[in-house]
């Protein structure tokens, strides 16, 4: 199990527009990737891991690899079914 910290995360690339901002990051301890998603207008944030095959795709299209694991059957699906307590939502 890897101890890493969020310094351990290097930005490889960022685009924003219109209030959302898409940044794809890299786990330089354990080679991990993920997209991040923040959009300012509703202050959501969501990111997600993804293969490092996937990475360019899932920058380009996060809503849509997002989306993909939320699906019904997903592993992630059960997760986002779940209401969030109203003291929980930021």
């Amino acid at each position: 199990m890897s101890t890493a910290g969020p310094a351990s995360w290097v930005e490889l690339a960022k685009r924003a527009a219109d209030g959302l901002e898409v940044v794809l990051l890299w786990n330089r301890s354990d080679n991990r990737v993920k997209v991040a998603v923040s959009d300012e207008r509703l202050c959501h944030h969501l990111d997600f891991e993804v293969a490092r095959a996937d990475a360019l795709s899932s920058f380009y299209h996060a809503f849509a690899h997002a989306a993909a694991r939320l699906a019904p059957g997903s592993p992630g699906a059960a997760i986002a079914a779940r209401p969030i307590p109203k003291g929980d939502r930021r």
